[in-house]
């Protein structure tokens, strides 16, 4: 029986042959895993946005009676209605500063200070004042107070409540919140809640 010597070269051609095709497979196989991470990421988001909607929707005119035991409310017989940013130290930092964005949008256009931010859960505040870029006064609701009233809703979270402290609009900041968000918020403010205190809006 005649044995067939195999060329050492094309034996190395061979093997750089496969070891190529390997490498393409495995960049193959993480291109496909990466593709289904990245839709699972998105669907979770649409998800997380759609419990957020929801959420939001639950606590609309309900009230915060112990908004008076935190803020000294003044002028309640007029038709004001209230702009309240509410947070927690401990819940998502990204999501915070965008809340502490809109607050600085609004009272900057205002030309004061128009709305009331408050700490949830807070003792000294200062620390997270200077994180957050924000010089004015924070309330502490150290005995969270409003959130007991809402049955621990996500914060950060944007209120408007009318002079009576009914809820008439929330909106809970995520990581995927963006300035065309945040510009589109200004719009529904300014055409929603209109008051003679916002008519720069």
């Amino acid at each position: 029986m005649k044995i067939v010597k195999i060329n050492p070269s094309l034996k190395k051609i061979s093997s750089l042959i496969l070891g190529v095709l390997g490498i393409i497979v495995l960049f193959y196989l993480c291109f496909l895993r990466g593709k289904t991470l990245y839709h699972e990421t998105n669907n979770f988001k649409r998800i997380d946005e759609s419990r957020y909607e929801d959420m939001g929707k639950t606590i609309l005119g309900k009230y915060i009676s112990s908004l008076s035991q935190i803020i000294l409310i003044q002028n309640k017989i007029s038709n004001t209605n209230y702009f309240i940013y509410l947070y927690s130290t401990s819940g998502c930092g990204n999501c915070i500063k965008k809340g502490f964005g809109l607050v600085h949008k609004i009272d900057s256009t205002v030309g004061k200070i128009f709305v009331k931010v408050i700490c949830e859960g807070c003792g000294k505040v200062t620390n997270n004042k200077l994180y957050y870029n924000y010089n004015e006064y924070v309330y502490a609701d150290e005995k969270k107070l409003i959130c007991q009233e809402l049955k621990y809703i996500h914060t950060p979270v944007f209120l408007i409540l009318n002079k009576h402290y009914k809820i008439l609009f929330a909106h809970f900041f995520t990581t995927s919140d963006n300035n065309v968000l945040i510009n589109k918020l200004m719009d529904s403010i300014r055409t929603k809640y209109h008051t003679t205190q916002m008519n720069k809006l």
